[in-house]
């Protein structure tokens, strides 16, 4: 898709695999998956057998995870937390 105003192209949607996303925020894939089953990190689309995550809600939620674990708490409290079921901080 292309933007007509600024003739570059745009993307609708940043979905990204889990392999790109471990990539750019320097972590690894199976990091990722172990996040996804627990619940930390959300699926956005499924191509086959590819997980596609949105980029932005990703990185954030990582990014929290990250905050969270140093401050002492647990996965399943940050788990609690990320997803609106508790506080953690």
């Amino acid at each position: 898709m292309y933007c007509v105003y600024c003739m570059v192209q745009v993307r609708r949607e940043s979905l990204v695999t889990s392999m790109e996303l471990a990539r750019m925020v320097g972590v690894t894939p199976s990091t990722i998956y172990y996040y996804t089953v627990l619940g930390l990190l959300h699926v956005r689309q499924k191509r086959g057998n590819r997980r596609l995550y949105d980029l932005r809600q990703a990185k954030k939620h990582l990014k929290e995870v990250r905050r969270l674990q140093q401050e002492g708490y647990s996965l399943t409290l940050i788990r609690n937390k990320i997803n609106g079921k508790g506080s953690a901080g």
